[in-house]
């Protein structure tokens, strides 16, 4: 496995969700272009809709769960690990910090989608969305997993955790 300082994590995750989600667009554009349906927009949008969550949640991932573990880990000395949090609970606030900011950016395209995209209801749209979707979780996923896995490698070979 490959050690990485968390700049270089954080940078490399931030150019490979922007390169899925492009990737996620180009794919679904060309195989709608193939059977002759132009869609551009719709597909842009749905692009683009799926990134903002992913941009945000890597934010909330650096900050608020890989950063906090981090730091309590850091804080805790020599105390025992009694009440601090476990890999399982950092995964845990991920997944659900962002699923709560992908439902509001979706509850926000909601209602501004149909001012901007007339028809914007397109099986087009709802393709794009799922493929790059896909695509941004698995890169998401991974480099959350990576990220745990090296915190609890470092905080168990740590002289306080002992």
């Amino acid at each position: 496995m490959v050690d990485l300082n968390r700049s270089r994590v954080i940078g490399l995750q931030l150019g490979l969700l922007i390169a899925a989600a492009f990737a996620g667009c180009g794919i679904v554009g060309s195989l709608l272009l193939a059977f002759g349906v132009v869609a551009w927009w719709e597909v842009l949008a749905a692009g683009l809709i799926c990134l903002v969550p992913s941009l945000l949640a890597l934010v909330w991932n650096e900050w608020f769960v890989v950063g906090g573990f981090h730091r309590s880990h850091a804080d805790a000395g020599s105390a025992v690990n009694a009440g601090q949090p476990s890999p399982g609970s950092a995964q845990a606030m991920s997944a659900l910090g962002g699923m709560g900011l992908r439902m509001g950016v979706v509850a926000t395209g909601i209602i501004v989608l149909p001012k901007v995209i007339p028809d914007w209801q397109t099986r087009p749209f709802f393709y794009s969305v799922l493929v790059v979707y896909l695509f941004l979780m698995v890169i998401e996923t991974a480099f959350l997993l990576y990220e745990l896995k090296q915190l609890t490698r470092t905080s168990a070979a740590s002289p306080e955790s002992r």
